[in-house]
């Protein structure tokens, strides 16, 4: 994991030191709510979380992503996962494309999923691939994202987030 983090980070930072095109270059902070899928639906309720968002304009509707969040879950009450706690922190890394004020951004990245039971802590990194569909006004940024570590885990997402721009130029959308 450590190995794919560091040539995630390093190609982004290469993109974002190169001046080849020009793009927007934004900060973004959301917060989500989150529904697993599958039989993680049955052990879990919804989560809450959030996520960091660098995005490096390339050309004129394109952006790179490299996105950090976090996600809680609570095992439901009168199961058998009562009292355990459920945590994914995804790395991903993707490209934003803009369509007037809606864009589509693939990603993909890996995923750190925690479980804590009294007493007892297991943690899991995973191939992660995403996609999120969003609408942009005004800064403020709104998306649903499906989220896949294959045939074990999915879920869907809801964000709601701000993008700072960065930089002189910026035209917002």
């Amino acid at each position: 994991m450590k190995k794919i983090c560091f040539v995630s980070l390093f190609l982004f930072a290469f993109a974002f030191i190169s001046k080849a095109q020009k793009g927007n270059n934004e900060v973004g902070i959301g917060a989500e709510l989150n529904v697993l899928l599958g039989s993680y639906k049955d052990a879990y309720g919804a989560g809450f979380g959030g996520s960091v968002k660098g995005l490096y304009g390339v050309g004129k509707a394109g952006q790179l992503s490299l996105t950090l969040g976090y996600s809680g879950f609570k095992g439901k009450s009168g199961t058998l996962y009562n009292g355990q706690k459920f945590s994914l922190i995804p790395i991903l890394v993707g490209y934003r494309h803009h369509f007037s004020s809606f864009y589509l951004e693939p990603q993909l990245g890996v995923t750190n999923d925690k479980t804590k039971i009294p007493g007892f802590t297991f943690s899991e990194t995973k191939f992660t691939a995403a996609l999120n569909v969003g609408y942009l006004v005004h800064g403020f940024d709104l998306s649903i994202r499906y989220h896949t570590e294959g045939d074990v885990l999915s879920l869907f997402a809801v964000r709601a987030g701000y993008n700072f721009p960065l930089g002189k130029g910026h035209a917002k959308k």
